[in-house]
């Protein structure tokens, strides 16, 4: 988990867009994943960073996150960087894809196959 959130603070677009709570515009909406938990401990995160930075401190702990993340990822158990990695972007993106409330008609003809279901 460390290694993977020092890779993610250097990358400016999603400090940005977390730090500035963009994510907050999908709150009204109904996503696939509704608990905005993801969104939120995240934008902690990236805030806490920068108050480190500020106060020249030397060290962050993330235990939002680690406490979020927990419910998927024992700390007993070993998990690779990427598998983290993959269920926090997933699971971020689910909580920002809007829903509608049509549903799968089961036609798959070829003027249905370029069709979102999103």
């Amino acid at each position: 988990m460390n290694a993977c959130l020092q890779c993610l603070i250097p990358i400016t677009a999603l400090r940005d867009y977390y730090i500035n709570q963009e994510f907050k515009r999908f709150h009204d909406k109904r996503t696939i994943e509704n608990s905005n938990d993801y969104s939120r401990k995240f934008s902690e995160f990236f805030g806490e960073v920068f108050q480190c930075s500020a106060k020249d401190e030397q060290y962050l702990n993330p235990t939002m996150l680690k406490n979020l993340i927990r419910k998927k990822f024992f700390p007993s158990m070993q998990h690779d960087v990427h598998e983290f990695l993959m269920h926090m972007l997933s699971t971020l993106q689910d909580e920002e894809t809007p829903v509608d409330n049509k549903k799968f008609d089961g036609d798959v003809s070829a003027k249905n196959k370029n069709r979102s279901l999103t």
